[in-house]
């Protein structure tokens, strides 16, 4: 007897909506009824008993063991979910619940995805066997089981007695960096494997005999390796945004702890740094004519002109500068010390008073009042040396007037300070004055240009931040993928795949390699630029070689040959965009249009037309007579 399925749905659909409203009124009520309690969980077990019997009777269909398999599943990890939650094990719940619905948003989306690649266009079909290869051949779905795994696992390694701010950034830096690297590897395995196979297989002269072309082939092939990064993508942010968010109800240790994690890490803050000085220029030729006079092989002659790497090298050391706090007059200070005299307030700020100020401006402040009633100023800085107790004073004034803190502040430690909007002025500029006042012992306090002294405030939130990181990420991924599928068009899949890898690697590390060049060989003058840097190279290495200077030969050469190989390997690394999620730092959109244009036109964009014409040109089979 078939079941009736006009009298079936109706009833599982007034379950259902019992269910839903039951269960809202569970969450929202202040003091639910025992009777309330009671009566959702009589409605949650009849809506499953009856599903479970709808689905029994059409056991025979294969879409109905698949729901029936998953619903016994939810039901199994519910259960030990709320034991575990019971036994006070919240986070082991947690991680069972979200390894159960990560599992579920994979196998969902992949069939969501094969459903949306109709057949009927070239690309589109090619993009629906990748989908299929990818769940035949079981890749997808290892590294989709490797990243449901990691992600739900890592809070549980993470909780313990270090502070709530380490343990969410070490959770965001290690599953965004976890889910880079098994989606890269991935995505290297799975493009080179899919075109190499193909052709081993001789399926490829099913394929093109076909109404595609070979460029449409290689579309194709890039979309459904997209797809499903695409889908992975979707379900490892979702996965990070809600372990994160569960991590920041955890305890914290204090009320800077909590703020921290509030207000600096789940957060989207743009960074201000300081303005140049208005003398800079005059400061910057200042110190070149300086270092011309007393370097002139060098930095040239005086007065000559200089190349750009010299100008930046040049202007760092004059911010270094700038962002220097030099201790006041000690002599008569140490006199009294000595004596062992107690000072007065009036005989400290006396002897302050000989420290020399730095005034550092903060401008493009316009829009901060409209974020809160604070911006926040971090502080992070060294000294020339450890002083005594390892701390140092600053004195922080604005508009003469001396406000924060006097503590002892520890180097090498962020030292966050809230600023009322207040003290910005209409044209969006803050102007803060900094005294080194450890007048104890005579140490530098070094601010490192840029980090070391930046003012916040929030203008989005964590989940915005996340999805520009990952949008990144996919666009990295993208690179990976279509550079497999051309080195795949001539290559073998090993030969393939670790040319990707290496690529991948490289351009990961592309701004250590280039610092370590730059440390292990010189190319020439420094003052030189284009051909004659070129030219001044050759010039170095041919009386090198002509001294019988073998070492400083060698060292020439892979200093030349290193910077040759990292012209053609995109710089993956430069965007950090895994540490800015970490520390709350906005990815803001002219981030998102340079990964976009370089990675997602230029990088790729050549890698597809590589391979294009490669492939275009390849004889896939020979006739023979």
């Amino acid at each position: 007897m078939q079941l009736p399925w006009v009298i079936w749905w109706p009833i599982w659909g007034v379950l259902f909506l019992a269910q839903v409203a039951l269960g809202l009124h569970l969450r929202i009520a202040d003091d639910p009824s025992v009777a309330a309690a009671v009566g959702a969980g009589v409605v949650s077990l009849l809506w499953h008993g009856w599903t479970f019997f709808g689905l029994y009777r059409m056991r025979d269909r294969m879409w109905a063991k698949g729901i029936a398999v998953w619903l016994i599943g939810g039901v199994v990890i519910s259960a030990l979910a709320a034991s575990l939650y019971q036994a006070d094990k919240q986070q082991a719940a947690v991680a069972l619940g979200g390894f159960y619905w990560m599992a579920t948003s994979y196998f969902v989306g992949m069939w969501l995805l094969r459903l949306a690649c109709v057949p009927g266009r070239p690309i589109v079909g090619v993009a629906r066997t990748v989908l299929d290869e990818a769940l035949r051949m079981r890749i997808g779905l290892i590294f989709a089981m490797l990243l449901v795994l990691l992600l739900p696992v890592l809070p549980l390694l993470l909780s313990g007695e270090t502070k709530l701010q380490y343990r969410v950034q070490n959770l965001l830096t290690y599953s965004l960096v976890g889910v880079n690297l098994i989606l890269g590897l991935m995505t290297i395995l799975l493009g080179c494997w899919t075109i190499t196979r193909e052709v081993e297989k001789k399926q490829i002269f099913l394929t093109m005999t076909k109404p595609i072309g070979r460029f449409e082939y290689l579309a194709g092939k890039w979309l459904g390796v997209m797809l499903v990064n695409l889908l992975l993508l979707a379900v490892a942010g979702g996965g990070i945004a809600v372990f994160a968010r569960v991590m920041q109800k955890g305890g914290a240790q204090d009320g800077l702890d909590r703020t921290r994690v509030d207000d600096e890490i789940l957060v989207s803050r743009i960074a201000i740094r300081p303005d140049p000085p208005a003398d800079s220029e005059d400061l910057f030729k200042e110190h070149l004519l300086r270092l011309q006079r007393e370097h002139p092989d060098t930095f040239g002659e005086p007065e000559s002109p200089v190349s750009a790497d010299v100008a930046e090298e040049v202007w760092g050391q004059v911010m270094a500068e700038w962002h220097t706090l030099h201790p006041m007059n000690l002599d008569a200070l140490r006199d009294s010390v000595r004596q062992g005299r107690q000072l007065t307030d009036e005989e400290i700020s006396q002897y302050s008073a000989q420290a020399v100020p730095r005034t550092f401006v903060f401008s493009g402040l316009q829009n901060a009042a409209d974020y809160g009633d604070t911006v926040q100023i971090v502080l992070n800085f060294k000294t020339g040396a450890t002083p005594r107790r390892g701390k140092v004073i600053l004195e922080m004034s604005y508009d003469g007037v001396r406000f924060g803190t006097m503590q002892p502040l520890v180097p090498d430690t962020p030292y966050p300070l809230p600023i009322n909007v207040d003290m910005i002025d209409a044209d969006g500029n803050l102007t803060l004055t900094f005294r080194n006042r450890h007048f104890d012992q005579p140490y530098n306090v070094e601010f490192t240009p840029g980090e070391g002294m930046e003012l916040f405030y929030t203008v989005g939130t964590f989940e915005g931040n996340l999805i520009r990181s990952l949008f990144i990420s996919f666009l990295c991924l993208g690179l990976l993928a279509m550079l497999g599928l051309a080195t795949g068009t001539f290559l073998g899949f090993a030969v393939s795949a670790l040319l990707t890898a290496s690529v991948a690697i490289i351009g990961t590390m592309s701004g250590y390699i280039s610092d370590s060049l730059g440390n292990f060989a010189s190319l020439g003058k420094r003052d030189a630029s284009g051909w004659e840097l070129i030219s001044g190279a050759f010039s170095k290495l041919g009386s090198h070689l002509g001294d019988g200077e073998l070492f400083e030969s060698f060292k020439m050469i892979v200093r030349m040959f290193g910077q040759l190989v990292l012209a053609f390997i995109p710089a993956f690394g430069k965007y950090s965009h895994v540490q800015m999620v970490a520390e709350g730092r906005l990815l803001h959109m002219g981030i998102l249009f340079d990964a976009t244009f370089w990675i997602g036109i230029v990088w790729t964009g050549s890698a597809l037309l590589a391979g294009w014409l490669i492939w275009r040109k390849r004889e896939l089979a020979k006739i023979t007579v």
